[in-house]
């Protein structure tokens, strides 16, 4: 039985070695590529087109590419329907996004301003590729024209959707340049910690955050500094990553690596609060807890509570197995002035 090439290929990448090896070679081959300086020759790009093309229909179905617009949608739709659950609007409002990331920092953002945000400002501890974000953002708002059905949640009319969505400068965007593609819509990128003095006190209005209070390690003190941002009646809705963030890169760890540490020990990236821990130091703080619930739970390894330490070793297995948990707080109206942190 004869094979052609496309069916000896095929038998070949079976093998896993094989196929790890060629993706590790065929990604250097792109970056290589990719540096060269210069116009592409005729052979240059049509070797590059398929590629191009393939990658980028690829990238575009992925939730987790996170310069895509899916990336964006999954991070703002859950803030936009927890606030409508309890009848909260984001129109005339000030929204910031916690810990936007260096990759696409101005994509929750700008859905929240075209649904009706007044302003809003994302805040991250590096700085981001301008370039690149604005391609992203180019991306993104491409799409929210595009497709007006799939982003326009708000009860703006779609008259002013759209506007607010054609206001950035799109050709500014496509080539990359960040400050004249945003030009005069309300939107600001702070690199800066809470503990800063970027954002003014009792200013903002709504805040959400995504897998980002858990690397807060001195967590009564940032509890205390984000009541002291948020205005009066302000809400903000916070998904908060329980596990131990180094089992995403390393297979010796796993989700509770770290509660089998010392009570005093740290990583300095997670600060291993529990759900109910973490409910404490919002109520302590003045906040309001609108909702509170883990939404995502898992079964520890076989034999591992019997390695837990300090305090983690009296807390309840369904203390324990809950990995991720969403919660909207409030600032009450009548308090402005958070309680002094424990000493």
């Amino acid at each position: 039985m004869r094979f052609g090439l496309k069916q000896s290929l095929n038998l070949l990448l079976r093998f896993q070695p094989l196929k790890e090896f060629l993706h590790s070679f065929f990604l250097l081959f792109l970056e290589m590529e990719s540096r060269i300086e210069g116009e592409f020759d005729d052979q240059v790009w049509q070797r590059l087109e398929p590629i191009y093309i393939g990658a980028r229909r690829k990238l575009l179905q992925l939730r987790m590419w996170r310069y895509g617009p899916l990336f964006v949608w999954d991070n703002a739709r859950p803030v936009f329907d927890k606030l409508a659950e309890h009848n909260l609007s984001l129109e005339g409002k000030v929204y910031c996004d916690l810990g936007c990331g260096t990759h696409h920092p101005y994509g929750t953002s700008a859905v929240m301003y075209i649904n009706g945000a007044a302003s809003t400002i994302a805040t991250d501890l590096i700085d981001t590729d301008k370039k690149r974000a604005a391609e992203a953002l180019y991306e993104l708002l491409q799409d929210c024209l595009a497709n007006p059905d799939v982003w326009h949640w708000s009860d703006l009319s779609r008259d002013e959707y759209l506007d607010r969505v054609q206001s950035f400068n799109f050709k500014a965007l496509r080539v990359g340049d960040l400050e004249a593609g945003i030009g005069s819509a309300p939107l600001r990128h702070i690199i800066a910690s809470i503990y800063e003095t970027a954002i003014e006190p009792d200013s903002i209005d709504i805040m959400s955050s995504r897998s980002v209070l858990e690397h807060l390690l001195d967590f009564e003190v940032a509890c205390n500094r984000l009541f002291v941002l948020m205005s009066p009646s302000g809400v903000a809705y916070h998904l908060i990553d329980l596990v131990d963030h180094r089992a995403y890169g390393s297979p010796k760890h796993h989700w509770w690596s770290f509660l089998a540490e010392d009570e005093h020990s740290s990583d300095d990236l997670c600060n291993r609060l529990r759900a109910s821990e973490i409910l404490e130091f919002f109520e302590r703080t003045g906040f309001k807890i609108l909702s509170y619930n883990a939404i995502a739970k898992a079964e520890m390894p076989v034999g591992f509570r019997k390695q837990l330490k300090g305090r983690f070793a009296s807390m309840s297995n369904e203390e324990l197995e809950s990995i991720r948990i969403a919660c909207l707080i409030k600032k009450p109206q009548e308090r402005s002035v958070p309680p002094a942190p424990k000493i």
